[in-house]
């Protein structure tokens, strides 16, 4: 018997009462319906794990950004996460500057690119051009460039 499954996912690294919880809040904070959601969730966690141990520099689209934001201010789980897949929290550091456009697509193309070589598969929709990163991000902490 053969067993079908979906593409790799990081649900399985959160407890599903926190899961749902940052579903819930994408739908109250931004208005997105359950399976947008439910998307941006999926993403955010992908995001997440595969740029945690990383030592570059890597950046969400926008959408997922808005995942990052609000799972960041459940600070338990988030922290419970972070260590799980990284060792370490993970920090949101923003940039001074968003920088021209087009290098902030080409940042969220570099992160596309990476999810994709570690084996996951990026949700093209919310990683598209139009959802580049905006929140003036560079949003890959640790680094002596935090804006004092």
């Amino acid at each position: 018997m053969t067993t079908v499954t979906g593409p790799p996912t990081c649900r399985n690294l959160i407890d599903p009462l926190d899961f749902d919880y940052l579903v819930k809040c994408l739908m109250e904070e931004h208005g997105h319906d359950h399976a947008m959601a439910t998307r941006i969730a999926d993403q955010t966690l992908i995001f997440l794990k595969v740029v945690g141990p990383r030592p570059e520099k890597l950046s969400p689209s926008s959408l997922v950004d808005q995942g990052w934001h609000l799972f960041i201010v459940n600070t338990v789980a988030y922290t419970r996460f972070c260590e799980l897949v990284a060792g370490r929290y993970i920090h949101h550091v923003p940039m001074k500057t968003s920088g021209p456009l087009a290098e902030r697509e080409d940042r969220v193309l570099k992160t596309v690119r990476v999810l994709e070589k570690e084996g996951y598969q990026p949700d093209h929709v919310l990683w598209a051009r139009s959802a580049g990163a905006d929140c003036k991000n560079c949003c890959k902490g640790d680094h002596d460039d935090h804006p004092r």
